[in-house]
């Protein structure tokens, strides 16, 4: 959304080792699920997102099962022993813009970008988004 004022444009990512113009105290940083924070959404809002998302609505249409589970009131993806809550499409923009943002490290690859939203969440075509 914060890119919409520079339209048009293209996202390219630019390999860790090509990427020297990234400075590398914003490399230190790890991000906490504890640390984001969904700006104006509550525990409640994020319900009734999930409940609208077109997967989810198919994932509880079909009945909640594996590798799908219910946890504090919401989908979760269940990856090994984690249960990360789905991200309603909704929401996806702004967890990918905090993952590159300054303020959590960004500059990532595109191992380091997935291994922090995964942090935060899940969706189905999250590894494509993130590449």
């Amino acid at each position: 959304m914060a890119l919409q004022e520079y339209q048009p444009y293209d996202i390219v990512h630019k390999k860790e080792s090509l990427n020297t113009d990234a400075d590398a105290l914003t490399r230190i940083q790890d991000v906490n699920a504890q640390d984001f924070e969904l700006k104006d959404i509550t525990l409640a809002r994020f319900q009734e997102l999930q409940k609208v998302d077109p997967t989810i609505k198919l994932i509880l249409r079909d009945g909640v099962r594996k590798p799908y589970v219910w946890h504090n009131g919401l989908v979760c993806y269940l990856e090994g022993d984690k249960r990360l809550p789905i991200i309603p499409v909704g929401l996806i923009e702004q967890v990918l813009v905090h993952v590159h943002s300054k303020n959590t490290g960004g500059h990532f690859g595109v191992d380091k970008t997935l291994y922090k939203v995964k942090d935060i969440g899940w969706w189905s075509n999250m590894h494509e988004d993130v590449n």
